[in-house]
């Protein structure tokens, strides 16, 4: 290996660098950068209905296998990347809180550990209090599951994660397989695409700025010449006729360009970018399949009224959102619309729902006090 090697080294893999967890900082830059969007990916947002069982799971995984407590599990991964957003009806978190006991014997930990990290997890979570009550008509599958039905049927959420037969068996659209590595893939290999991508774009932008400066100095130059006596102009065209028609002067171009093209520095650099760019291609095709695995699995998102696309914001967000930023939220979430007044009715949607709430002027959150845990 030659010096110039060593230093450069090989590409190093873009999604250990890249990691998914950037994923919504990249998604951000890529919103102030409205005429660029074309350029990039149309990333999935999956809403989803979690319940218990799959929570437990996590807890689970966290308090018994994990080595180094700033390790993620894929579904966590997921999560922070922004590709899935994950509701629980309130009625969760008493499910836990009833098992702490048997979760600490099970993990060989101790309550007060369990309830520790219950209190982080939670935090990635999305708690919503349904109103939707059980029909005294209706037969149930099982009447302790409806909860996560009614929240499924309150929100914009595209279908309920979990392995029980009975809310498939209540009519709820149900992911009844494990996703979790799936999430994560699309998550990291997404993120690498729009990194390229931002790379590219400013590479363009700056390549533009760069050679319009270049033409602005090279007429600046040309005027400053032609401001110059006669003499010392042919004096100038003269020492640049020589220096290139001087056989010596010649070879030593010719040798100073031969020296770089040949340069182990040069070379390096040559092999990192062709691997740069054959791991850029491996990420777009690792995020088409990973997003043809979750399709295959998650049920086709329903078109759903605009009130419950509102309301899944405004509990994801657990915070106040101007008009402005809860449109751009509504459409990210997988909203369509061609509306060119959607800014003015979605404000008329907001008013008409007694489950939201103006703060102040053009800033709107949903009236339950409490939407995370």
């Amino acid at each position: 290996m030659t010096d110039a090697e060593a230093k450069l080294g090989t590409c190093p893999n873009l999604e250990k660098i890249i990691r998914s967890n950037f994923l919504p900082q990249l998604v951000a830059l890529m919103n102030e950068l409205p005429a660029l969007q074309p350029l990039f990916p149309k990333l999935l947002q999956l809403r989803l209905v979690v319940d218990a069982n799959r929570v437990q799971g996590e807890l689970r995984w966290r308090l018994r296998k994990r080595r180094n407590s700033t390790n993620r599990s894929s579904l966590h991964e997921a999560i922070d990347a922004g590709v899935v957003v994950l509701f629980v009806p309130l009625y969760v978190k008493w499910e836990i809180e009833k098992h702490y006991g048997d979760i600490a014997v099970d993990t060989g930990t101790t309550v007060p550990q369990v309830k520790q990290e219950w209190a982080l997890f939670q935090k990635h979570l999305c708690f919503h209090a349904p109103k939707i009550q059980p029909s005294p008509t209706e037969n149930y599958a099982d009447i302790g599951d409806f909860p996560y039905l009614a929240t499924w049927m309150e929100l914009d959420t595209q279908a309920i994660y979990t392995l029980d037969p009975h809310l498939a068996a209540m009519g709820a659209p149900v992911v009844s397989v494990l996703i979790d590595t799936h999430l994560r893939d699309y998550a990291r290999a997404s993120t690498v695409q729009i990194a390229v991508g931002l790379g590219s774009s400013f590479s363009l932008i700056v390549g533009g700025e760069f050679l319009q400066m270049v033409y602005r100095l090279l007429v600046r130059c040309i005027r400053t010449v032609r401001q110059l006596p006669p003499a010392l102009q042919i004096a100038l065209a003269a020492g640049c006729v020589i220096s290139v028609a001087h056989p010596k002067s010649r070879a030593k171009l010719r040798e100073g360009r031969n020296a770089f093209k040949n340069s182990d520095a040069v070379l390096a650099l040559c092999d990192a970018i062709v691997d740069f760019g054959a791991q850029a291609a491996e990420s777009a095709q690792k995020a088409r399949e990973s997003y043809a695995c979750l399709q295959a699995v998650v049920p086709t998102r329903q078109k759903r009224p605009l009130f419950l696309h509102a309301r899944s914001v405004c509990t994801a967000a657990g915070s106040v959102l101007s008009l402005g930023e809860l449109e751009r939220l509504i459409r990210h979430g997988g909203y369509v619309t061609k509306s060119k007044t959607f800014r003015q009715y979605l404000r008329r949607v907001l008013r008409s729902d007694e489950s939201f709430v103006e703060v102040k002027h053009e800033h709107w959150a949903i009236r339950v006090a409490a939407n995370r845990g």
